[in-house]
């Protein structure tokens, strides 16, 4: 049974009449796993390429990942409404899909021409979006020969499937697949909208000044917006230099998408207006000013217009356009990603919460390519699969073990800030969670050797850690049942990783792993058997292990309980920020303090102190 997204969208428009499918949900794609569209529609997660077999892009996919942003889903919603602005600004026709049950966007853009579009001129613009995009994962768009997406109608390895968003019918969606109005132009447009960094300087406004302006209707091309507030109050403003003043008001209706002819009304229906005294006077030496005659009016116009026009094209965009760096955050992560493999560097007890927490330190600060972050614990915990309470304890020894430096305390609503260190500055760790042991000598400095890719990367650090939240490997608390606990999860892991090289794994090797005594980690491989998360005779984890998981999490009772904590966490942050904007209106004198609701005030007591139980309570209420 095909879904109606397979029939009436995809098998139409897949560029190498083939998909990539990921039969085993280990998200890989491999190439193995290619089969052709002939055959109807896989039942596992399938993609398609993005380019044809000449691998000329023949869509240009953005894929905004709630993973790669530590707000989440709300930093998918900004960033996608961003996007579609910027699309619609250029005149380009999208498709919008939900990726999958975490909340990420996938955004279609079909492109026109009959030869595609050129793989680098997709990965120049690609790599500027990323810089206005932090949930942006451009490592598709980088990748001709294999880059493929999920399209809609495809299951997620994770349950569910991604479904169209805009438009909401394959019928629709084919139609846009269909447009001519995608072309390559468009595409410049947007990639100069999205201040490529590709060019040198000369050569962006050159493109700027070509591509950004329509020279017939002098204007910015892109979607005209009304006039802004400013300019109305500039409008009716006098100022010392009127020449400066009509070019500010200028120059903002330019960046609102105004045209001449418009520009040309505005001044005939308000030709008294204050601001606009520039033209309808010239200034006269020690004698006041002079009125103009209305040619000379309507040539200053003109030629103000103008200036102003391609003054706004070349206006640089707001974001930092620095280059940043990838080389050390990339070094420092696969540092990471190779010491937690390594026992020596972690104590029995705290150890497996030590290392989700470091790896979740660096998935953030691998996706906004730095090595300081602001870690909000809270934040760590859902991303790390632990608790709040937890992902402070390993904060501090992961600092105290030199893995992590704070940088900066917490104030109000920023949290502390922290700095990725290299393994040449750790330190051995003890049973009591100080340090028994000098930094290690030597160490692999981030220049040397070969370093994998930002992308492989991140999907290696958020694979790793999204197994470490599922449900049930969550240790005992008053509020839920006992899951099968963080160091099953470790030996699990371990086994997972060491099946995928290793025809058969014995006791010793994963002993020698995971750093637990035979005895111990027989006692979790009886624990794996008996729950039927691994085969008794090969130890092999069962597919699909996420089925498996959940079959499990079920049974035991904790099923819900990353949902759980997600909600409450969230709840308790909006108390805090509820609580500081109390504190700050209370400090504002009484007779400029705004009026609220009695309903919308913060929750206290009879006494006039903070109740913020009951603040958590409402909150909770409202993110249930």
């Amino acid at each position: 049974m095909h879904s109606p997204e397979w029939d009436e969208l995809v098998r139409w428009i897949a560029p190498r009449r083939v998909v990539r499918v990921d039969p085993d949900s280990s998200h890989r794609y491999a190439d193995a796993d290619v089969r052709p569209v002939a055959e109807g529609e896989p039942q596992a997660p399938y993609a398609l390429h993005l380019t044809d077999d000449a691998h000329q892009f023949r869509f240009v996919v953005f894929d905004l990942d709630s993973g790669r942003h530590p707000d989440g889903v709300g930093a998918v919603w900004r960033d996608a409404d961003q996007l579609l602005e910027h699309l619609e600004a250029q005149g380009l026709e999208y498709v919008v899909a939900a990726s999958g049950p975490a909340g990420g966007i996938h955004v279609w853009v079909p492109v026109s021409a009959k030869e595609g579009m050129e793989a680098g001129d997709v990965e120049r613009l690609a790599r500027a979006a990323a810089r206005h995009l932090p949930s942006l994962d451009f490592g598709m768009l980088c990748n001709p020969a294999r880059g493929a997406v999920r399209p809609p109608g495809s299951p997620h390895r994770a349950g569910g499937s991604s479904e169209l968003r805009c438009p909401t019918s394959p019928e629709a969606a084919l139609a846009v697949f269909r447009t001519g109005a995608n072309t390559a132009e468009a595409f410049e447009r947007l990639a100069v909208a999205l201040g490529v960094e590709d060019m040198e300087p000369e050569q962006a406004a050159s493109v700027e000044e070509v591509t950004g302006i329509d020279e017939r209707a002098m204007r910015l091309r892109g979607r005209r917006r009304p006039m802004p507030d400013m300019v109305r109050h500039l409008l009716g403003a006098e100022s010392t230099d009127a020449s400066a003043h009509l070019f500010s008001i200028f120059k903002r209706l330019a960046l609102a998408r105004w045209s001449r002819a418009e520009v040309r009304d505005l001044v005939g229906v308000e030709p008294d207006a204050r601001g606009l005294e520039h033209l309808r006077t010239a200034a006269r030496s020690g004698m006041g000013r002079r009125p103009r005659r209305p040619e000379e009016r309507v040539a200053l116009l003109d030629r103000q217009w103008e200036r102003a026009v391609r003054s706004a094209a070349t206006t640089a965009p707001s974001t930092d356009r620095t280059e940043r760096d990838t080389a050390l955050p990339r070094a420092l992560a696969a540092q990471a990603l190779a010491a937690v493999a390594d026992p020596v560097w972690w104590s029995g007890q705290a150890g497996q919460c030590d290392r989700r927490a470091l790896l979740a330190v660096h998935l953030v600060a691998l996706t906004a390519c730095v090595v300081e972050v602001d870690v909000d614990v809270r934040r760590l915990a859902q991303t790390a699969g632990i608790s709040k309470s937890t992902a402070a304890q390993a904060l501090k020894r992961l600092c105290w073990d030199r893995r992590l430096e704070r940088t900066a305390e917490g104030q109000g609503q920023n949290s502390h800030r922290y700095r990725l260190l290299p393994i040449d500055q750790w330190v051995f760790p003890s049973e009591g969670g100080r340090t028994q042991g000098e930094p290690t000598p030597g160490g692999v400095t981030p220049q040397e050797g070969f370093l994998p890719s930002r992308e492989d990367l991140t999907t290696r650090l958020r694979d790793r850690l999204e197994q470490a939240q599922h449900d049930v490997w969550v240790e005992h608390s008053p509020t839920h049942p006992r899951g099968l606990g963080r160091h099953v999860e470790l030996t699990y892991t371990a086994l997972t990783e060491l099946s995928a090289h290793l025809d058969t794994v014995d006791l010793k090797t994963l002993s020698a792993r995971t750093g637990y005594s035979t005895a111990t980690t027989a006692a979790h491989l009886r624990a794996l058997v008996e729950h039927r998360l691994i085969e008794a005779r090969t130890l092999r984890p069962r597919t699909p292990a996420a089925t498996a998981m959940n079959r499990v999490a079920k049974r035991l009772g904790t099923r819900g309980v990353a949902k759980s904590r997600e909600r409450r966490y969230a709840a308790e942050r909006l108390v805090f920020a509820a609580w500081q904007d109390e504190l700050a209106r209370r400090r504002t004198p009484l007779a400029l303090r705004h009026r609220r609701r009695r309903r919308d005030r913060y929750a206290t007591r009879p006494d006039g102190s903070f109740d913020h139980a009951a603040q958590l309570t409402r909150h909770l209420a409202a993110v249930a």
